[in-house]
């Protein structure tokens, strides 16, 4: 059998016998997903999360500015890939210059909010905002993806590449990691960054 086929099979039969409370069966397929070196991911279904959203505070920063709050609505189960989405659709920022911190971590893109303690209104997270160059983002790519997004948001369905298709920017963690451990103090009495209907002139500074 195609041995992607049948880690396919396994999971799904693992996935049913969970439900059903049925351990040997789930055990057994654990089991032959090891002997197999399957590589798998296990992820919670979604109506296990809140159903409401929350207003999750973010304090935004690149390398030349000080620290704007901003508050997002979300939802505990979104990814950290998801919520890069939602803030490239409502503010024009790239996934690629994203880096979000959140409880001086740097999460990963399949993890979960709720995963990093993110289940209430208030609770804080941080996006660092890099340039494009060290994202190795050009202008003609971002522009394709940017126009991608709207046409999916009026109903068009189209193929967008994986990300990754690219050659990867080499990752400078360390200012990043700098910024862990000791971030600005968020101003008083900021204003919130305005949102222009097209796309925000912050981004072709980034470019």
């Amino acid at each position: 059998m195609d041995p992607i086929k049948k880690a396919e099979e396994l999971t799904l039969k693992l996935t049913k016998a969970i439900e059903v409370r049925d351990k040997e069966t789930a055990l057994q397929c654990v089991q032959s997903l090891i002997e197999d070196q399957a590589h798998v991911a296990v992820q919670v279904k979604e109506e296990m999360y809140p159903k409401h959203k929350i207003r999750l505070s973010v304090g935004v920063e690149d390398a030349e500015s000080t620290t704007i709050p901003v508050t997002l609505e979300v939802h505990p189960y979104m990814t950290i890939s998801s919520l890069k989405d939602l803030v490239f659709r409502d503010y024009g920022f790239h996934p690629r210059v994203q880096k979000w911190i959140i409880g001086q971590r740097l999460p990963k893109d399949n993890e979960t909010l709720h995963y990093h303690g993110i289940r209430r209104n208030g609770d804080m997270a941080f996006l660092y905002l890099i340039s494009a160059k060290q994202a190795n983002l050009s202008k003609q790519n971002y522009d394709r993806e940017m126009r991608q997004r709207l046409l999916e948001e009026y109903g068009y369905e189209i193929f967008i590449e994986p990300r990754g298709t690219e050659h990867p920017a080499k990752q400078d963690d360390g200012e990043i990691q700098q910024f862990i451990e000791g971030p600005p103090a968020v101003p008083k009495k900021p204003k919130p960054p305005a949102l222009p209907p097209e796309l925000p002139e912050k981004c072709y500074t980034l470019l």
